[in-house]
């Protein structure tokens, strides 16, 4: 709509089925890129992606027209036949559902930052629980 303004910022969050360790890292980048082709072609912008063997972190800068969970499923759909019918992964599946989270313009460069070193922040521990997946198929990370 003509004179519409928005400033809609959101940080996706997925994992691996049964958060198996199924991103190898050789193929990483090229997974990243095929999830940025997919929120472009949806007319938004890939402001950060990142994760690790076993879930991603997507930041994405939204239009109006698109819903996040429009967007969430056909990132994880094209995401998903990529990783089987481009890289070769057997088996690779993602878990059912996401996480979405809303990111202030001020926390942006912060956001940016944690996504983009996901494999050090859990080398280290120092995670931001309350944007990483904690459920997996209704089951706790324990697996109970």
């Amino acid at each position: 709509m003509p004179g519409t303004r928005a400033d809609i910022i959101l940080q996706f969050v997925w994992t691996t089925k049964r958060r198996e360790a199924m991103i190898l890292a050789e193929g990483r980048d090229a997974l990243y890129n095929c999830i940025a082709g997919q929120v472009a072609a949806d007319g938004c912008r890939a402001l950060a992606i990142g994760g690790t063997e076993d879930h991603i972190h997507v930041l994405v800068s939204m239009r109006t027209e698109v819903a996040p969970a429009d967007l969430a499923q056909r990132m994880k759909g094209i995401s998903s036949h990529f990783c089987k019918d481009k890289l070769g992964w057997a088996g690779f599946y993602w878990q059912e559902g996401y996480g979405v989270f809303s990111v202030s313009r001020a926390h942006v460069r912060r956001v940016t930052a944690y996504i983009r070193q996901q494999e050090a922040h859990h080398a280290r521990g120092d995670l931001w629980t309350s944007c990483e997946m904690g459920e997996v198929d209704g089951e706790d990370e324990a697996g109970t």
